[in-house]
């Protein structure tokens, strides 16, 4: 089974082996050489992954697995893109097609482009679209009834927004925890915590407008006059302050990695199984 972006049902479980590995075992230890590193990752998988009982099941991986080893067979089948008998359609830059006159959304982030295809077909009374790189169903639509009519899916439409303590985070890393910085959060969220996120989400796409101790005596002001606008916050700086001047764009963390660490991993592509089974 091939696993998609913005495709959550199908990778959350894979996501949440990657995050164990990560913060189990990647997090905090020193990289020598690949060799090394998986002979670590090796003796961390047999002493505790698949060693200890598992919080949910209280069994032990590596024992389940023993059980399960003598039912399992290696896989005979031969991958399948999903063109045959499917039809090409053009993703919009709104990320959605035009299937029959009826306008059909496809995840965000789909849209990569100009040219960006997908493969579609009609199967049980819904409508499947197909990614025609990895062959995966990216979503699936009940056929339209009504001429015209746009069949939207919200679910995969929206985009993850950050969560309140991750803007918060934001605030507090750039102006370093300042105390007159919390305060105006938290009386901000006590007098109408109904525009809190609106708030903050504000404050956060402005903060590096400002230098650090600019933002810092606007909060001061505002905690003086009891006011707890996010706008009025921005305009003060602005006003008394002015915005940073744009100069050239800093490299980013990754940029500044040396070449080796740099390196992205290959896209899997649907032929490259057809050939092994073949």
């Amino acid at each position: 089974m091939f696993c998609g972006k913005s495709d959550p049902q199908s990778k959350g479980k894979v996501e949440d082996v990657v995050k164990y590995i990560k913060y189990g075992f990647l997090r905090g230890r020193e990289f020598t050489n690949i060799e090394m590193l998986n002979e670590s990752a090796l003796r961390w998988l047999a002493r505790t992954a698949n060693g200890l009982p598992h919080s949910t099941t209280k069994r032990i991986p590596a024992e389940a697995f023993k059980e399960e080893q003598p039912y399992l067979a290696p896989y005979t089948d031969t991958p399948v893109h999903p063109q045959d008998g499917m039809k090409e359609y053009l993703v919009r830059k709104d990320n959605t097609i035009n299937f029959h006159s009826h306008f059909h959304n496809v995840p965000t982030g789909t849209f990569n482009g100009d040219g960006t295809f997908v493969w579609v077909c009609v199967k049980e009374g819904h409508v499947e679209i197909h990614s025609n790189e990895t062959g995966k169903m990216l979503c699936r639509h009940q056929v339209a009834r009504i001429p015209g009519q746009a069949i939207l899916d919200e679910t995969i439409q929206r985009p993850k927004l950050p969560g309140r303590k991750e803007l918060e985070n934001y605030i507090l890393s750039y102006l370093e925890g300042n105390a007159l910085e919390a305060m105006w959060l938290k009386n901000l969220y006590d007098t109408n915590p109904g525009y809190y996120r609106a708030n903050i989400t504000r404050v956060n796409t402005e903060l590096e407008s400002f230098l650090p101790e600019h933002l810092i005596k606007g909060f001061e002001v505002c905690l003086d006059k009891g006011d707890y606008n996010a706008n009025d916050l921005i305009n003060y700086c602005e006003r008394h302050f002015g915005r940073n001047p744009r100069g050239p764009r800093e490299p980013s963390l990754t940029e500044l990695l040396p070449e080796s660490l740099q390196q992205m991993p290959r896209r899997s592509n649907i032929n490259d199984y057809k050939s092994i089974f073949a």
